[in-house]
């Protein structure tokens, strides 16, 4: 039976449509900033909150593509003292990125502790890691290949990885690519509830628009402009069922300026002793026999959207949702799990920026209606669960838990420094069972996050500080309840 991914396979189809003149004559740029690069998110979505630009920013990485067209059609004349910082930075980190030549960059990291929970803005994985960058983007297509040895000091064990590299290319508005990228689906600053940086990125050939496209039909005209991504990876080996398929779709629109909506789905199929052909892979899509004994897999799949209510040159106020469904009925979700939060991005008269946000997450299926514990990113049949290295592949604290953050943000010019407060109230595991990776019994515990970074030694420095007011009882000789982090990057 022919099936439908075959990883090497598909890395020498790949390689091929890259060499064929299928590709654009275009030129293509870095193609996009990527999932952590959270002081370029804020300059984004001030400009966005202010009424500069009406960019889509719920899908991560974003197209560097989408931010040039944006900031061309801005009139710098019009712009107040924040706005014009943040655009000016924007442009110059554009002219770099979009230089037609090899980039190399090396990132050092330290840290006492693994962070626990993930959110957008966490970069090491282990302890202490070294990267090095090297990017080269020419007139058809792009690559990176970004080496990374990761260790536990004072261990003699050392883990190299190529996490963050890809290849890429353009066919006329579509972007073309195979990699181990993060990605972050929806509006959250906390987590995403579908597909996060949690765990691993998943290596996967993706297909996703370059740009804003619009429809000229009148029947879909009124979407107004659209994005689309998808993509097809392979899980790990040592699961429940060895190399599993995880597949993901996001179709986001702005039906009017202020409003961003998205659809996202998520499906494992597929792996070890289970069909991988069309027919079973066409299953998975339109969601046949996903509650028969004859399953076509795990799936997972919502909504989500950010609206900005309060949009003035001195700041913006938007509230934003996401509803994911651990489950279908009548092929639509259900069995939500939710987050809901409220965002503020500020353009101060100095010239400095501001943002605050105040989030709630729920990840019990049915949050909405009837709670049913022990569901969130399990499944009977692929009982590793959505899941990839041992991490949730959507939000960081995994099934049946509550969240409410309040964070801070603040920007300014002078040394790029930005500074960072996020205070938590976390609620663990609240059934007390199941495949849950964080806790296996229920805890409450708060959560202090601190960040500041700068440019120093002629580069670019994060320090981060994380404490927490308990461990889960099987994660105390792994993690630390205090963690200290220090990261440099430097180009050359």
């Amino acid at each position: 039976m022919f099936s439908v991914l075959n990883p090497m396979l598909f890395v020498r189809v790949f390689i091929f449509i890259l060499a064929s003149s299928f590709l654009s004559a275009i030129a293509f740029a870095s193609p996009w900033i990527s999932v952590g690069e959270t002081r370029l998110k804020q300059q984004l979505q001030l400009l966005n909150d202010t009424g500069v630009t009406r960019l889509s920013l719920s899908t991560w990485p974003v197209m560097w593509a989408d931010v040039a067209d944006a900031l061309n059609a801005v009139d710098e004349k019009s712009l107040n003292a924040a706005q014009l910082n943040a655009f000016r930075e924007l442009r110059f980190e554009l002219m770099h990125q979009t230089k037609s030549e090899m980039k190399r960059s090396l990132t050092l990291g330290v840290s006492n502790s693994r962070t626990l929970f993930r959110d957008f803005d966490s970069d090491l994985y282990e302890k202490a890691q070294i990267s090095h960058h090297f990017d080269w983007d020419g007139p058809n297509f792009s690559f990176k290949l970004q080496a990374n040895l990761e260790t536990d000091p004072g261990e003699d064990v050392v883990e190299s990885q190529l996490y963050g590299s890809y290849i890429a290319g353009v066919a006329g508005s579509w972007v073309l690519g195979v990699g181990a990228i993060d990605q972050w689906w929806g509006p959250g600053q906390q987590s995403s509830l579908i597909l996060s940086n949690n765990a691993r990125p998943v290596p996967s050939v993706f297909i996703r628009t370059k740009h804003a496209q619009t429809f000229e039909t009148p029947f879909l005209s009124w979407l107004g402009s659209w994005h689309f991504v998808t993509f097809v990876g392979q899980l790990e080996s040592s699961r429940f069922i060895s190399e599993a398929k995880l597949t993901g779709m996001r179709f986001t629109f702005k039906p009017f300026d202020a409003l961003e909506i998205g659809l996202s789905r998520g499906m494992q199929w597929g792996g070890e002793g289970r069909s991988e052909s069309l027919s079973t892979f066409f299953k998975s899509v339109t969601s046949q026999g996903e509650n028969t004994s004859e399953q076509s897999g795990n799936q997972l799949a919502g909504y989500d959207l950010r609206y900005t209510f309060l949009r003035r040159p001195a700041g913006g106020v938007s509230l934003y949702s996401q509803l994911i469904g651990e489950d279908e009925a009548g092929y639509l979700p259900s069995k939500f799990l939710l987050q809901a939060g409220l965002e503020s991005n500020i353009a101060l008269a100095s010239g400095k920026q501001l943002g605050v946000f105040l989030e709630h997450t729920n990840t019990t299926a049915g949050s909405i209606g009837g709670k049913q514990f022990d569901t969130a990113y399990d499944h009977s049949v692929y009982k590793t669960g959505y899941r990839h290295r041992g991490r949730v592949l959507g939000a960081s604290y995994d099934n049946d838990a509550q969240i409410y953050a309040l964070g801070v943000r603040h920007s300014q010019l002078a040394d790029a420094q930005t500074m960072s407060a996020t205070l938590s109230l976390i609620e663990l595991n609240q059934f007390g069972a199941g495949a849950n990776t964080v806790s296996s019994t229920p805890v409450e515990l708060y959560q202090l996050q601190l960040g500041y970074q700068r440019l120093a030694l002629g580069g670019q420095l994060k320090v981060k500080l994380n404490w927490l007011s308990d461990m889960p009882p099987q994660l105390e000789e792994e993690f630390d309840t205090f963690a200290a982090s220090v990261a440099w990057l430097y180009r050359f």
